[in-house]
């Protein structure tokens, strides 16, 4: 991301790299997980939330 797009200030950029990861987190599907999303592989290694 940081080669791609040109950002003009510290902000977008972190911008930008945060919205990143929680889009990596939610929607991409990882083989190494059973092909399920980082978000879903530790939601299954943690168990049911306690409410």
């Amino acid at each position: 991301m940081l080669w791609i797009e040109r950002f003009e200030t510290f902000e977008q950029l972190r911008h930008a790299v945060r919205s990143f990861a929680r889009r990596y987190n939610r929607e991409w599907l990882l083989e190494r997980h059973g092909y399920r999303t980082p978000a879903e592989a530790r939601e299954h290694l943690l168990g049911p939330a306690v409410p």
